[in-house]
Formats: C-alpha cells, structure tokens, sequence
C-alpha cells in the first residue's frame, strides 16, 4: 500500500473514483448542505496556483483513499496552515492501515505549521484524531439559508 502526492485529474480520472466518492459521500455528508459535486475545474485551478494538494492511497492498482489539503495563510493569524479540505479511506481499508499512511503523510506536508482538520461528529475519524492526540478546539455549526431566509 502506498500514500502519494498525486494530481487532481489522476484522481478525478481513477476507475475507483466514483465509488469511494459515493462512499465517501454516504458516510460523511454534511445534512445541512447539499450533496457533495466536485468542481474538477475549480480544485485543478487551485493545484495549478500551489495552493492544493492532493493525496492518493492505493493498494496495488486499487484507490482506497485520498485527501486534499489546503496551504494557505490565514489572515487572522498570519501565519501559513494546511487546513485539510477532504480525507476518506474506505471502510474496508481501514484495518489495514490506510488511513494511518494518509494521516502522517498529511501531517508531514504540514510539518512546521499547523494541520486543522475537521470530521463528522462521532466519526470513526473523530475517534482516530482523539487517539492522535488532535486537540478539539472548536465545534462547527452549520445551516443552509435559502435566499429568502
């Protein structure tokens, strides 16, 4: 099993995208918004301006997993973070290690900075970042205003 930086289009195109996007999808969507629909266009504009990078965990030729992770600086800090935009590693690859790969390779890109990450409330990744000694340093509220709300 490997973790490798990848591009956007590598992982777009993958045979085993859509499957582990619906999974992805199914355990981890936010009910308060609308179902997840990738911009292809907009995450390759934003890997060709260095600010997104994306990871790929594969078994043999198969894709288990991926990330992406945004490095910015945040104005309110001035300081440059790495604020994980997505993680996911399918359920069945779980055991093996996948997702601990995935998470140091996360946090080696971060290495020198800070690494925020966020997961559902009550998530098999919540309870992995607690293991990890993650800090809980916010609860996230969210709600979907229409626009005559």
């Amino acid at each position: 099993m490997n973790c490798v930086i990848g591009d956007v289009r590598q992982l777009f195109d993958h045979p085993d995208f859509p499957d582990l996007l619906a999974e992805y999808s199914a355990e981890c969507v936010n009910r308060q918004l609308p179902m997840p629909n990738p911009s292809r266009e907009l995450y390759v504009r934003l890997e060709a301006t260095g600010v997104l990078t994306v990871w790929m965990v594969v078994d043999g030729d198969r894709l288990v997993g991926f990330a992406s992770a945004l490095r910015t600086v945040l104005p309110h800090y001035s300081r440059e973070m790495v604020i994980v935009e997505s993680v996911f590693v399918s359920k069945r690859s779980r055991a093996n290690g996948a997702g601990t790969l995935l998470l140091k390779n996360l946090e080696a890109s971060a290495a020198g900075t800070g690494l925020l990450l966020s997961a559902p409330a009550g998530s098999q990744m919540e309870k992995v970042l607690h293991a990890r000694k993650y800090a809980c340093t916010n609860t996230v509220f969210c709600k979907w205003l229409s626009v005559d709300s």
